[in-house]
This record gives structure tokens, sequence and C-alpha cells, in this order.
């Protein structure tokens, strides 16, 4: 892999930052990256000792570590596209940061190339999965798309996206925005047989390491470090209609970085990938039943047929029972009448053993059998699920000069 440093020479065979800067080749113990997506054609970015101001198109949050403040994650689509969130018909909801059952006012996290997933608190992950296509596998601690619901194919192509809003830092409060387009990612060979895509949303424990915002955040993000100073910055990177690279120098004593001179708004930059919704192609009451149907149990549908085939079969034993009473009684009618009839003709009947003419009249009633007509329920054969397994995000990062 070949690097670009600040001065444009190639640093590959020094292996380490310090090794490069103590032979003069970049002027701080610093970079600059931006990840990028190979799969929306957004080249990634990485310069020692200097940054790309192209990928930087908001003033950068600047923290005095290598963490920074969560303080809030919401779910929006752009205006002018109809929502495909689950149970969001306006496209927005926010208060989405959560833990320990309840909310939470700050969270730190730490930038981390190093890092595949954005590893978030169980609770925020589970209260972002809840307005999306996304089935949890405890087996691979990831959220797989179904892709079978109309909402995955809208949600992933339009302007749908989920925000990450940080504390102010040095005075600027600055949210990232995260399309969906770069969270559709895909486990595939020698981890699992077949592509398989997945929310890259990964529930994460504080107690091993701390909560990271790792490759599939700076897909979107760009992340700088100056060593000498101890600073962090993070902004808004641009989408695949970025603009040519502004390589700059980070000064060993620099504590700010400039942000891109008239920098687009970030949505203009994924104008060639996001598609227009058309009118009315919003979360229907159909999604909704797909999505039931992804989660364990029946879904109301399900319960719903269960209820209305039961009605039908109590229905249907009552009308048996019916018919059955009235053909008794006709029955009953008739070997009354016949008995009378003997009575009065002395046609009475001699029954086996009384060795002459008895009083007693043998009932002419027949013996009418019932039909149990006891209702089953048939249980739907599951659908099939494909075993998945997870896989790192591959970030494409080119020689940027």
């Amino acid at each position: 892999m070949s690097w670009t440093a600040s001065n444009g020479s190639s640093i590959s065979r020094y292996r380490t930052l310090p090794a490069a800067y103590s032979q003069g080749h970049i002027p701080s113990l610093s970079f600059g990256i931006h990840v990028g997506s190979v799969n929306h054609n957004v080249k990634g970015s990485l310069v020692l000792g200097g940054y790309d101001r192209s990928r930087c198109i908001t003033n950068p949050i600047v923290s005095d570590d290598t963490f920074v403040q969560l303080v809030d994650v919401s779910l929006a689509v752009a205006e002018g596209t109809s929502s495909s969130f689950i149970g969001l018909p306006r496209g927005h909801t926010d208060g989405l940061l959560r833990a320990n059952g309840s909310g939470v006012d700050q969270l730190s996290l730490r930038p981390n190339p190093a890092a595949p997933y954005i590893n978030l608190p169980r609770d925020t992950c589970d209260a972002i999965a809840s307005h999306l296509p996304v089935t949890y596998s405890p087996e691979f601690n990831l959220y797989l798309w179904n892709v079978e619901s109309p909402a995955y194919e809208r949600i992933i192509k339009s302007a749908h996206y989920l925000s990450f809003t940080f504390a102010p830092g040095t005075g600027f409060t600055n949210t990232i925005n995260v399309p969906f387009a770069l969270l559709n990612l895909t486990l595939d060979a020698p981890l699992t047989q077949t592509p398989t895509p997945y929310f890259a949303c990964s529930p994460w424990l504080p107690s091993a390491a701390p909560y990271n915002l790792g490759r599939a955040f700076l897909q979107a993000a760009f992340l700088a470090q100056n060593w000498q100073t101890g600073k962090l910055f993070l902004a808004q990177a641009p989408g695949p209609d970025y603009a040519a690279p502004d390589v700059r120098k980070i000064a060993a004593t620099d504590n700010s970085l400039l942000g891109m001179a008239d920098p687009p708004d970030w949505l203009s930059t994924w104008s060639s990938v996001f598609e227009a919704q058309p009118e009315g192609s919003g979360n229907s009451p159909t999604d909704a039943a797909k999505s039931d149907e992804s989660n364990d149990g029946p879904s109301t549908a399900t319960i719903a047929g269960v209820a209305v085939g039961a009605l039908v079969a109590v229905a249907l034993i009552a009308a048996i029972s019916l018919c059955w009473l009235r053909r008794r009684r006709r029955h009953r009618r008739a070997a009354a009448v016949t008995a009378q009839q003997d009575i009065v003709y002395g046609n009475a009947k001699v029954l086996p053993g009384d060795g002459g003419l008895s009083s007693r009249v043998e009932s002419g009633a027949e013996t009418v059998h019932e039909v149990a007509a006891e209702p089953r329920l048939v249980e739907l054969p599951e659908k099939n699920v494909r075993e998945s397994v997870p896989v790192e995000l591959a970030a494409e990062t080119p020689v940027r000069s």
C-alpha cells in the first residue's frame, strides 16, 4: 500500500508515522482520513502529515483526546422524499441514544478506522432497528436486512439517513449524516455461502473496549488527528460528487483545521445516487405486516385468520347440531303415531321372551350418530432463513495527492 505525504512524496517504505516525521518527510505527527465507499464510487483518502480539505465540508468538531461526545442519534429523510421508515410517516425521530433502558444525555465514543462497525449500546441499536426492515442475529451480533420488504429498497436507494449529533467541542455543534446507502453492507464468502446484506450497527458492551465509530461510520465522516497537540478533528465528508483534492499540511502546533471553502450542501453530493421516490411510496400497512412477519411469533394477519377460521368452525358445528335436533324430533313424532296405531288396531308386537301379548310397544325411533366437527388449526411452514456470518467492510484507500 502506498500512502501520500503532505509534500506529495511516496512514503511506503517508512513503516511508522514517527519514522516518516523524524526523517523529515512529513511536517507533523498527524494524518487525515476519509474511508469512502467502494460500492458508491467514493475513493478513500489518507494523507500523512496533512489532510485533504475537499473531504471536510463542515467546520470540524475538535476534541482534546481520542474521544468525541455523542449527544443524540436521529433518523431522518431529506425534504421532498416520502418516508419508508417503519412507524415514521413523517420520516423523522430523535432521542434514539439510549442505554440501560432509558435515554442517555451523552456518550463517549472513539472514531476508530481499525474497527469495522458502529458500536453503540444495545438499546440504541434496537431503537434504530425498530424503524427498519431488519432482523437481529444474536449469533453474529448484527442486524440483517429483510431484502424482501418493499421498504428495504426504498431506504437504501433514497435520501434516508442516520444522523449523529455531537457536543460543541470548541464552539461548533456538529451533526454528521450517514446515508443508509452506506449502511447496506454485505457478508460474503468465505463467511457465508451467498451474499447477505446487513446493517452495521453492532451492540457493544464497553467492559472490554470503548464504543467505536468504525469504518462503517467513517465512510461518511472525515477524521484527522494531530498527535503533537493531542487534537482530534471530526467533520462531515461528501458523497460521490466530491470536489478535486486540496491537500493541506498540518503543522506540529495546529489546534484547528479549516473546512472546505464554499462547501456544497451534504445532500447535493449524493444527488447522483439517491433516487426520487414516487408519490405515495412511503411506509404502508402492507410494509408493517411484512415487518411483523420478520419478528418472532404470529403476525396480526395470522392471528386474525385463525380467529375467522374458528368462528366459521363454530358456525358449522351449530348448523350440524340444529339439523340433527330437527331430524330427531321428526323421528320421535313418527314413532309416537305408529305406536298409537298399533294399539288401536291390535298390532302390538310380541317381544322375545314374553310368551304372549305384551303391553309394551317397541319404539321405532332411529339411532342417530353425531359426527365430530372439531376444528383444527394448521401451522404454516416457517420461511427459510439463510445462515449468515458477519465480515468486515473492505474500504478502498488509494493514494491521494
